[in-house]
C-alpha cells in the first residue's frame, strides 16, 4: 500500500478504509510520514474521533515540513477542536493560521476559511460566519459543498427556512459535480432538505429529493440519526402527497431503527397521527398507547437536544385522541422542566413555543374555551406563518377559520395547500370548510348541542329542559352518531368548527 491508496480512499468517503490502509503504509521518509499524518488526523476528524486526531497531531512537529505542510496541520488542529467544543481555542488557532498563509495552495486557504466560518456558526457569530464561509470559491470541489452546507445551518438558525432549503439543494448539487465524496456532508444536507420539505410544502421538488434519498447509502455507519428523522419527513410528505401507504412504511422503517426510547416515541406519534389522518381511531388509540409507553421509560431531563419536543409530539397526539389531561400535564412538564434546560436559537425558540401554544389552545378547545384557545391559536399562526412553516400555519389557518369564520385564514391555507393530493387530510378539511353543510337537527337537538357547547352538564341541561337527564343522553348519543364523534369534547369541537353553534365572549355588566 502507497500513500496514495490511502488518498484516494479518503477522497472517495471510504474513511474506515482509509484509516486502515494507513496503518499498512511502509514509512520511509519524512515527507511520507508527515502526509501520513495528515491524512489520518482528516479521516479522525470525520470519523468524529477529534481527541485521536490532537493526540496524533501534537505528536509530532511540521516545523520542518514546508508551509503547506504545517499550515494544514494548524488548521486540522484548530478544525478538531471545533469538534471538542473549544471554540476559541479553534479560532485562535485558525486565524494564527490565516495570518501566515498567503503563499500556501488556494485549497488549504479554502479549507482555513471553511473552518473559520464553522468556529463562528457555533459561536453564533452568523455574519463573521457568513462572511469566512462567502471566501470558500467554487472551485474549492468538496470543500465548497461543505461551504454550502453551512450557509444552510446559518439560514436555518436565522429562521429563513426558503434559503436554508436552497442552500442544502445546491450542497447536494455540488456533491454531484464534486471529484471527492463526503458521506457526512451528503447525508446532513439530505437531512436539512427533507426535514424542510415537508414544512414548506416543497410538492413539486419531492421527487427529485426522493431519489437523491434512494440512491445515498444509509448503511454506512454515522448516519443512523440522520436516517431516522429523514424517515419521520419522509412519511409528512408521503401523508401531504396523499401516500397514506408510504407514509406508513417510512414511519414503520423509522420505529425500527429507534432503539432509544425517545426515538420510538417520535415514530410511534407519526404513525398515530398517519392513522388519525384517515379515521381509523382504533389504531391512533393503539400507537398512541405505545408512544406512552415508551416515554414512560424516558428521564425528560436529559433528553438530547434532536428530542426536546418529544413531549409536544406526544401531548398533540392525546389531545387528538381525547385524552386532554394527559396532555396538559405532558404540557407542563415541556415548559417546565425541557424547555428551560434546552439551548435551542432565537428563531426555534419561537417556534417551539408557537407550538406548545398551539397544543394548549387545542386543550382550551376541547375543554370549551373557545375565547382562550383563539388568541393562541392566532400567535402561533403569526410565528410559523413568519417563518414560512406552511404546514403547521396552515392548521393552524384552518382552526382559525373555523373559529372566527375570518376568509383571510381560509385564503391563506388555499394559497399553501395548491399542490397537496386532495386526499390530504388538510385539502379534505379546507374542501369541507368552503362546501360542507352541518348535517340535518331537530330544533331540541340543535338546543341541546348548544347547551352541551356551553360546558353544561346532563343534569343541568334537563333540568333547564324539565326532562330526565337520561333523555339528554339519549339526545346527545344521536348527535354523536350524526357528528361521528365519540365525546362531548369531540361534538363541540365540530359543532364549533362547522360554525353551527358560536360562544359568545362574556360581557361586563355594567
Amino acid at each position: 500500500m502507497t500513500v496514495s491508496d490511502v488518498r484516494e480512499a479518503f477522497f472517495q468517503g471510504e474513511f474506515e478504509r482509509a484509516l486502515a490502509l494507513a496503518d499498512t503504509v511502509p514509512v520511509d521518509d519524512e515527507a511520507t510520514r508527515y502526509e501520513l499524518t495528515l491524512l489520518r488526523a482528516r479521516t479522525l476528524i470525520r470519523l468524529d474521533q477529534a481527541d485521536r486526531a490532537v493526540e496524533l497531531l501534537r505528536a509530532h512537529s511540521f516545523s520542518e515540513s514546508g508551509l503547506d505542510a504545517s499550515t494544514t496541520a494548524q488548521m486540522l488542529l484548530g478544525a478538531a477542536y471545533i469538534r471538542l467544543g473549544q471554540l476559541d481555542r479553534a479560532l485562535t488557532l485558525l486565524r494564527d493560521a490565516l495570518q501566515h498563509a498567503g503563499d500556501v495552495h488556494p485549497t488549504i486557504r479554502a479549507e482555513l476559511m471553511l473552518n473559520l466560518g464553522i468556529a463562528s456558526f457555533r459561536l453564533n457569530d452568523f455574519s463573521e460566519a457568513s462572511r469566512a464561509l462567502g471566501e470558500v470559491p467554487p472551485d474549492a470541489d468538496i470543500v465548497h459543498a461543505r461551504a454550502l452546507e453551512y450557509v444552510g445551518w446559518i439560514a436555518w438558525a436565522e429562521g429563513d427556512y426558503p434559503s436554508a432549503a436552497r442552500a442544502f439543494h445546491d450542497t447536494l448539487v455540488a456533491l454531484r459535480a464534486s471529484t471527492h465524496a463526503d458521506r457526512y456532508v451528503e447525508a446532513w444536507a439530505l437531512y436539512g432538505l427533507t426535514m424542510l420539505a415537508p414544512e414548506l410544502l416543497l410538492v413539486s421538488d419531492w421527487a427529485v429529493l426522493e431519489q437523491w434519498l434512494r440512491r445515498f447509502d444509509w448503511s454506512v455507519s454515522g448516519v443512523a440519526q440522520v436516517r431516522f428523522w429523514t424517515l419521520i419527513a419522509s412519511a409528512l410528505m408521503y401523508e401531504a402527497l396523499g401516500d397514506v401507504r408510504a407514509a406508513r412504511e417510512a414511519a414503520r422503517r423509522a420505529e425500527e431503527l429507534g432503539a432509544d426510547p425517545g426515538y420510538r416515541v417520535v415514530a410511534f406519534c407519526r404513525l398515530a397521527a398517519t392513522f388519525r389522518a384517515i379515521g381509523e381511531h382504533e389504531a391512533h388509540a393503539e400507537f398512541l398507547g405505545r408512544a406512552r409507553s415508551a416515554y414512560d421509560a424516558l428521564n425528560v431531563r436529559d433528553l438530547p437536544t434532536d428530542l426536546r419536543l418529544v413531549p409536544l409530539y406526544l401531548a398533540e397526539e392525546s389531545v387528538s385522541g381525547g385524552d386532554v389531561d394527559a396532555a396538559a400535564a405532558l404540557l407542563v412538564r415541556y415548559r417546565e422542566v425541557v424547555a428551560p434546560s434546552a439551548q435551542p436559537s432565537a428563531r426555534e425558540l419561537e417556534r417551539w413555543s408557537a407550538m406548545a401554544d398551539s397544543i394548549e389552545a387545542r386543550i382550551r378547545l376541547a375543554r370549551c374555551d373557545e375565547q382562550g384557545a383563539i388568541p393562541l391559536f392566532a400567535s402561533a399562526f403569526q410565528t410559523f406563518s413568519t417563518q414560512q412553516y406552511r404546514r403547521r400555519a396552515a392548521a393552524l389557518a384552518l382552526s382559525l377559520a373555523r373559529l372566527t369564520g375570518k376568509k383571510r385564514y381560509e385564503r391563506y391555507a388555499e394559497d399553501a395547500l395548491r399542490e397537496v393530493a386532495p386526499r390530504y387530510w388538510m385539502a379534505r378539511e379546507l374542501a369541507e370548510l368552503r362546501g360542507a353543510g352541518a348535517p340535518a337537527l331537530t330544533p331540541t337537538e340543535s338546543e341541546i348541542l348548544a347547551l352541551v357547547v356551553r360546558g353544561r352538564t346532563y343534569k343541568e341541561i334537563a333540568a333547564k329542559r324539565d326532562v330526565s337527564w337520561k333523555t339528554v343522553g339519549n339526545h346527545v348519543q344521536a348527535l354523536f352518531r350524526k357528528f361521528g364523534v365519540r365525546s362531548r369534547a369531540e361534538l363541540a369541537a365540530e359543532a364549533l368548527r362547522l360554525r353551527i353553534v358560536s360562544v359568545e365572549p362574556r360581557r361586563n355588566a355594567s
